[in-house]
């Protein structure tokens, strides 16, 4: 059976940018440039690795979205992974390669994207990533 492991992404603190003010009680005519907040989007996790899985085998990943934007697209790095968006959920698919032949060792990593357009152009990207086991084979 394989072995998941998530890595999630800690939600980062606002911070606010202060302007100085003039010693001299002078008003400046060019104030500091203020920053905007930077966001996140709020994933449950944006990383999945599962292990020990055989070579030629499908994957399948789900991740949700708790943020408040809506899902315009997704793109994902290459095409043995598919991915699909149901409201705020993205679940892709991976295709493990069938042929390892060319790595050295027992066990072969396998890891593709899926990046997240929203609708105000804004983009996430996740990661999904195997472990192959070329010693395993797929069921039939």
């Amino acid at each position: 059976m394989p072995t998941i492991t998530y890595s999630t992404s800690e939600p980062q603190s606002e911070s606010t940018v202060s302007t100085p003010v003039p010693m001299n009680n002078a008003i400046t005519s060019n104030p500091a440039p203020t920053k905007p907040l930077i966001t996140k989007a709020e994933w449950d996790k944006t990383g999945i690795t599962v292990t020990n899985v055989a070579p030629g085998s499908k994957q399948t990943f789900t991740f949700n979205y708790k943020g408040t934007k809506t899902i315009k697209t997704l793109h994902t790095s290459c095409g043995c992974t598919a991915a699909k968006a149901d409201n705020n959920q993205v679940v892709a698919t991976l295709t493990v390669d069938k042929d390892f032949s060319g790595v050295q060792g027992q066990l072969a990593n396998m890891t593709k994207t899926v990046t997240v357009v929203f609708m105000d152009d804004t983009k996430d990207t996740l990661t999904v990533s195997a472990v192959v086991n070329k010693l395993f084979a797929v069921e039939k």
